[in-house]
């Protein structure tokens, strides 16, 4: 992630959680990630979210998978402090202040990795799917959910900076499988009516 987005989301962490987006966005933009997680990955016992902001899908996930052990990583340490002091687990749930291109994780340990509304900050989005892919397992799934680049937001999406963070479904599959990623599926996530605005694809370590 850029250092102006972490000092960005260093002054948002306080009140990320009341946010009115919370509620309206990124709550049925988790809920849709976790029922996904339970149909293409549903014997899972280890999950890492990369961009974990304030812990807020790792606690869904606390409630759908009982059984699992929770890591979330983000480089902001605002967000990662409150996402400790907002922990239902007991502190079960395991934080670390990281960019996903430099996770401290073990090698091969996780059956799911997620990234939900935050692949768009990343600075090195290839080397963060590397990463990604270096810590799942054999048979692992990446679910990745963000905005994609689709014909009506051609416009939106023009200046150079968003070109470089913000792609088209055939650019993130090439990323994908250069990262050790097979069998990308798309799946719609989030609509406003007709309109789609967040998609997931989920994608296999082989």
């Amino acid at each position: 992630m850029a250092d102006r987005d972490v000092q960005r989301f260093d002054r948002w962490a306080p009140y990320y959680d009341r946010s009115w987006t919370q509620r309206l966005f990124f709550r049925p933009v988790h809920q849709g990630v976790l029922d996904l997680a339970a149909v293409v990955a549903p014997h899972l016992s280890t999950i890492v979210d990369a961009g974990c902001g304030t812990g807020a899908l790792l606690r869904l996930a606390a409630h759908r998978f009982p059984e699992a052990e929770l890591v979330g990583a983000d480089p902001s340490a605002e967000m990662i402090r409150m996402a400790k002091g907002a922990d239902s687990r007991g502190g079960r749930v395991r934080f670390v202040q990281a960019h996903a291109e430099e996770l401290p994780l073990p090698s091969g340990h996780f059956d799911l990795a997620l990234s939900t509304i935050s692949f768009h900050h990343w600075a090195d989005q290839s080397k963060g799917l590397r990463e990604v892919s270096r810590v799942l397992a054999s048979g692992g799934v990446f679910l990745l959910a963000d905005h994609f680049v689709i014909s009506w937001q051609r416009a939106f999406f023009v200046g150079r900076r968003r070109k470089q963070r913000f792609h088209t479904r055939g650019e993130i599959a090439q990323m994908l499988r250069e990262a050790g990623f097979t069998r990308c599926r798309w799946h719609a996530l989030y609509k406003l009516g007709p309109l789609r605005i967040v998609d997931a694809v989920s994608a296999r370590k082989d």
